[in-house]
């Protein structure tokens, strides 16, 4: 991509990145939203409402995690390389 700054060709990728991952993301929802309501209640437990927080709170902490490493790890460092 020549004429583009850095900084541009950073943020193109990382949109064009989470654009092609948001459906992994709610994909992952849905199975970490499952596999925390089976273990409620294979455990008898009642608190289903609790079970969804926590699968909520973990893939977004996954996901936040994700897009940090790619950011900073990947993307950064691919564009400088290329750059040089």
């Amino acid at each position: 991509m020549p004429g583009f700054t850095k900084e541009e060709k950073v943020r193109f990728r990382y949109r064009k990145y989470v654009k092609e991952h948001v459906f992994d993301f709610f994909i992952r929802l849905a199975l970490h939203t499952v596999l925390t309501e089976a273990v409620v209640y294979l455990c008898g437990g009642t608190k289903y409402l609790t079970g969804f927080i926590l699968a909520l709170g973990y893939t977004v902490g996954h996901w936040l995690v994700a897009l940090y490493c790619y950011k900073k790890e990947w993307l950064e460092i691919d564009i400088a390389g290329k750059a040089e």
